[in-house]
């Protein structure tokens, strides 16, 4: 009777009219839409539904950080879904997308809306982690991945017009050789002259309040958000060595990554979010003990 239904958004801000898509495959039939807010009901709507898309408006809620129940019922047949309205953010409900070589139908961001996605996270995205926005429209990665600048775009356009934050995975101290090659002063160490890496392609690269690669990254950031598109920076890191040497030979800790760039405060909207962990992320750990 009813093929699907979605909304219009993943989820609202306050100000946003909300308008439910149902694609019916009979006609000529009444559907009552009832919308509760816990044990309230507030709104109902009777629709004569048309074969195919029918868009209906419930127009704006005067609620924020709220969720809603609704019902469609069509004779004896009822769905029962949600959807709710949250202006500041603070409920999250985190998703990903990686495929960024072919242009499709947006079939993945869809799904998302579906199930609410509020926040869209782009792994990985970027040409290189220490050259983050390719100069050329299609590019490999690192790893040896196609992406394509136009179709990250459209997505994160498509996405914003969903009610979708979009977050470019953002690693904060993965350098590529080469460029370990030319900055070794950026670099940690394991032991004097023996750089810390993962598999030999990404080099961890020293994130001191004043290093020269904390600059460095903090203009990759910026330089995704005004020329991508991107809403906010989702910072990522190995979650080890705990502790390592610099270029000069001395022990470092590593303290929360804060981030006090004016250029990036500026920005608006604008969120870091920091990768999962229990409590802020530690100074990596060197990969042995050179002293055993």
């Amino acid at each position: 009777m009813i093929k699907e239904f979605y909304f219009n958004k993943s989820k609202y801000n306050r100000s946003d009219e909300i308008e439910l898509i149902i694609n019916s495959n009979v006609s000529d039939k009444f559907a009552v839409i009832t919308i509760f807010n816990l044990d309230e009901q507030i709104r109902k709507i009777e629709k004569l539904l048309n074969k195919g898309i029918n868009k209906i408006s419930f127009g704006t809620f005067d609620y924020d950080f709220s969720g809603f129940i609704f019902t469609i019922r069509i004779d004896d047949y009822e769905i029962t879904s949600s959807f709710s309205i949250d202006s500041d953010d603070k409920i999250i409900r985190y998703g990903f997308l990686s495929d960024f070589e072919k242009v499709d139908n947006n079939y993945d961001i869809n799904w998302m809306r579906d199930n609410h996605i509020s926040y869209v996270q782009y792994y990985d995205w970027s040409y290189h982690h220490d050259d983050m926005v390719s100069s050329t429209k299609s590019y490999v990665d690192s790893m040896g991945k196609r992406n394509n600048l136009d179709i990250i775009s459209n997505k994160i356009s498509y996405c914003k017009s969903l009610g979708m934050k979009n977050m470019a995975y953002g690693p904060i101290y993965a350098a590529t050789k080469d460029y370990y090659l030319n900055h070794k002063e950026e670099a940690y160490y394991a032991i004097k002259d023996k750089p810390l890496s993962f598999i030999d392609t990404f080099y961890f690269m020293n994130i001191g309040e004043s290093t020269s690669w904390r600059s460095h990254i903090i203009s990759e950031y910026e330089k995704s958000i005004k020329l991508v598109g991107f809403d906010g920076i989702h910072l990522d890191t190995y979650g080890y060595p705990k502790k390592a040497l610099d270029y000069s030979n001395n022990h470092r800790r590593r303290r929360r990554f804060q981030i006090r760039s004016p250029a990036i405060k500026n920005l608006s909207p604008l969120k870091i979010l920091p990768n999962s962990h229990p409590s802020p992320p530690r100074l990596p750990q060197p990969l042995w003990n050179p002293h055993k």
